[in-house]
């Protein structure tokens, strides 16, 4: 099962900010992919859509060669993230020469920064995998629930029919809980600075510190797709703050008319008795009262 808490060893490393991670060469625990997973692309952009992504977010969690939802994704040493599939095309079996800066250049290069990159070297992207495995979950859900609906429609039985809407809407209820719990984990990511991958596909998030300064981990391949995910995330799903209460304007108490001029200022506690009508007036609140 997916998510950010059910596979330790596949969960994303939130490590003490005084801890460096030591850089290693990466090594794909997966070459063959077989730990991806299918998914219906046009019903799942439509279920996103209507749960209030963007297309900006949507197609953040696609790969930019294929268009396809990430299932299988990796990410180059430039720091973009594509499908593992897309990522094999980008190291033929023979080198490219390219013409960089007025020179020409033989090896291998990202498709989008014209970065040149050593054969192969590539690491699984775990998290943005998790995220879109995590929204997937609740979209089978979404997918179960309509089928439950449409199959009520089709039947005469009435006791058959309640039934099937009865399991369509827990069906449902699952999809928005799960739905819901995935944000609020997205939520808890930090999303200033740029989150790091290490060797095993983890990646480790930059530390916001009190003063306001981010400090991010030396070592690892750049996830720029999670990062520009979580601040679409940030921006649109998180709650806003509670508004500050406004000042209380002082309290004007009507005294008896006197030739007297007006004095502000806080009640005191004196020996006087109280004057006739005038009304009492609690200790420390701000008042405007008269001498006679």
């Amino acid at each position: 099962m997916y998510g950010w808490n059910f596979d330790p060893s596949a969960a994303d490393i939130d490590l003490p900010m005084f801890f460096e991670p030591v850089y290693e060469r990466p090594v794909d625990p997966d070459p063959a992919g077989t730990q991806s997973f299918i998914i219906k692309q046009e019903r799942f952009e439509e279920f996103l859509l209507k749960k209030g992504f963007t297309q900006e977010m949507v197609n953040l969690l696609q790969c930019p060669l294929s268009s396809e939802f990430f299932t299988d994704p990796v990410t180059l040493s430039s720091g973009w993230t594509v499908q593992r599939s897309e990522a094999q095309k980008i190291f033929p079996e023979r080198p490219k020469r390219m013409k960089i800066n007025g020179d020409w250049v033989t090896g291998y290069f990202c498709p989008f920064t014209r970065d040149k990159l050593n054969k192969n070297e590539y690491i699984p992207n775990l998290a943005i995998k998790d995220i879109v495995a995590d929204l997937n979950i609740s979209f089978e859900l979404f997918e179960k629930s309509e089928a439950k609906i449409q199959s009520s429609n089709k039947t005469l039985n009435l006791e058959e029919k309640e039934k099937l809407k009865l399991e369509a809407n827990n069906l449902l209820k699952q999809s928005d809980k799960h739905f819901n719990d995935t944000k609020k984990s997205l939520l808890t990511k930090p999303y200033t600075g740029f989150p790091k991958i290490l060797a095993n596909g983890s990646s480790v998030y930059p530390r916001q510190l009190q003063n306001g300064t981010t400090i991010e981990y030396g070592h690892g391949f750049l996830n720029r797709v999670v990062k520009e995910f979580l601040e679409f995330v940030h921006k649109l799903f998180a709650p806003s703050p509670a508004p500050a209460a406004a000042p209380q304007a002082p309290v004007q108490v009507p005294c008896q008319e006197s030739k007297s001029a007006t004095v502000y200022g806080p009640m005191f506690k004196t020996n006087q008795k109280p004057t006739p009508g005038v009304p009492s007036v609690a200790p420390q609140a701000q008042i405007a009262y008269k001498i006679s």
